[in-house]
């Protein structure tokens, strides 16, 4: 069985969860019930074999132009470009899927698009790059404008704005990731192989970590769900290079020596921009 967290069985590219869970649970969770199961327009059957490769139900209510949109933009076009329309849609389609509240594009609040920028993004990427994100900020510019033109909304101004504050705060986090996970295997690859220097017995402590303090070699952190607090030990170079901000989230599982103060990262499965706190402590508190 597919761990939650794990990479979809489908070859989507997705954590399970964000993915065919509901689907192959036959429980829609992830569709919004009830009010995010009417569709404005039947699908074409080029647009049904669309909705499968985006991972969309069919029967909601953004399926129609999300295919329609996809369709249009990738006809004659290279494969780097129609992957890029691909991964995005499919991104959006799964941050659509978790807002329960909305039966049209119109009820769709400021809150959510930011939500989708800072938090789904990270949620749905398994390894984050700066590629996803300037090509999600593209298309979700891109079809926002559309829709726009379609239905007369508004939505195209607020999404540039919103992408463009979050930008280095997003770039910032996925620096952070990549280069603190491969400081983590790189340590655990030389324990293994050549033995820890650590001595007397180690700790471990997973969790939510929100930096509230920051120090030459160390962050100052506390859990989200437990309140305590951690210092954890950090490479320089994420400090020297200032991309670690206050309020940003590390989420993984540290480890120290009984009696030491400071704690390291032996597993890191993600880092959220400070603009996440609020998408992430709800489905913390609701996971928990």
């Amino acid at each position: 069985m597919t761990g939650r967290n794990e990479p979809c069985h489908c070859g989507s590219g997705k954590k399970y969860k964000k993915c065919c869970l509901a689907k192959d649970s036959n429980f829609k969770v992830l569709t919004g019930g009830k009010g995010n199961s009417v569709r404005s327009t039947p699908l074409t059957p080029e647009q049904i074999e669309i909705a499968e490769l985006l991972h969309l139900d069919q029967e909601v209510y953004y399926a129609s132009d999300l295919t329609e949109f996809y369709l249009e933009r990738t006809k004659g076009k290279s494969k780097g470009t129609i992957l890029k329309y691909r991964n995005s849609l499919e991104s959006i389609g799964c941050g659509l899927s978790n807002h329960k509240y909305a039966n049209q594009w119109i009820e769709l609040s400021p809150e959510f698009w930011e939500q989708l920028i800072v938090y789904d993004f990270f949620v749905m990427s398994l390894e984050p790059s700066y590629n996803q994100a300037e090509n999600l900020f593209s298309v979700l510019k891109q079809f926002t404008k559309w829709t726009d033109k379609k239905y007369g909304l508004d939505n195209g101004e607020l999404v540039k704005f919103l992408t463009d504050k979050n930008r280095y705060a997003v770039m910032d986090a996925i620096y952070n990731y990549n280069f603190l996970l491969r400081e983590v295997l790189m340590q655990n690859a030389k324990d293994k192989w050549f033995g820890s220097n650590r001595v007397g017995p180690l700790v471990e402590e997973g969790g939510w970590f929100v930096v509230n303090d920051m120090t030459a070699t160390s962050i100052k952190t506390i859990e989200l769900t437990s309140g305590d607090q951690f210092t954890i030990s950090i490479p320089k170079e994420m400090l020297t290079q200032e991309s670690v901000h206050y309020g940003m989230i590390f989420v993984g599982v540290l480890e120290k020596e009984s009696g030491k103060r400071n704690w390291r990262f032996v597993e890191l499965e993600n880092v959220y921009p400070p603009k996440a706190f609020s998408f992430l402590k709800r489905e913390v508190l609701e996971f928990i």
